[in-house]
């Protein structure tokens, strides 16, 4: 009866052993379930001016003009695609006139085009470039020829100009004797400069190119007759200069 048992005992014993090596012989020649890859592979998206380029800021310049002298520009973009911009057409009016609204990126990162502008008026689209911004054609091309430098606006750097009233004591090379009254020069914030050197007082615009160094745009003067004009001659030359501190 005993041995009976044990025989039994073993028998169970071996069966057991034989499922376990069995269904470890399963699981070895089964082949294993793969692991889908997936459908979305990783991507790196490749540097561009709205992920590489420090934009925010604003940009200035004087745009060609059809009908006029010029167009005195200032524009402001942030990092929320919100944008502000100044434009005063130069011989026509001093008041600049000011739209602001969103902007979208293009498809590839390099060019922005303003929201709540008319379409077909004019062009909004601007490519982003470092520490400038050009002005593109209609079609959203780059504007090429003579004047395609002047459809470029630099990014005004922090110049500690804006809302300052300058006495002139120095000018072209000559010292200069006046009042804060007769001989100034003041800078707005919105990039407009007034200048006096006499009796006639003189309008323009500006825009900082790098940090210690302005330019300039034609500067205009009111035609009173005064007994010595030179100094106002030499005010009047300002375009011609682009150092406002010594270096």
């Amino acid at each position: 009866m005993h041995n009976n048992k044990i025989t039994v005992l073993a028998s169970a014993l071996i069966l057991v052993l034989s499922a376990c090596s069995q269904s470890s012989l399963d699981n070895n020649t089964k082949p294993q379930a793969q692991t889908p890859a997936s459908s979305t592979a990783p991507t790196t998206s490749a540097d561009n001016s709205q992920n590489a380029l420090d934009w925010p800021g604003t940009y200035t310049g004087t745009l060609p003009c059809a009908d006029c002298e010029g167009i005195t520009t200032r524009i402001s973009i942030d990092k929320n695609l919100r944008y502000t911009i100044s434009e005063t057409y130069l011989g026509k009016s001093d008041k600049p006139f000011l739209t602001e609204g969103a902007f979208t990126w293009n498809a590839d990162g390099n060019s922005i085009t303003l929201q709540g502008i008319a379409e077909g008026v004019r062009s909004t689209q601007f490519q982003i470039g470092e520490n400038q911004i050009m002005h593109l054609d209609m079609n959203g091309k780059k504007i090429e020829g003579a004047l395609a430098e002047r459809y470029v606006l630099k990014k005004a750097m922090a110049d500690g100009l804006t809302g300052s009233r300058w006495l002139l004591i120095e000018l072209a090379g000559e010292a200069v004797s006046g009042t804060e009254e007769s001989h100034f020069i003041t800078f707005s914030e919105d990039f407009r400069v007034q200048a006096k050197a006499g009796c006639n007082n003189m309008n323009g615009s500006y825009q900082s190119a790098s940090p210690g160094r302005i330019q300039f745009s034609k500067l205009a003067m009111t035609m009173m007759a005064c007994v010595d004009m030179s100094q106002e001659q030499a005010l009047a030359a300002l375009e011609s200069y682009k150092t406002l501190f010594p270096e």
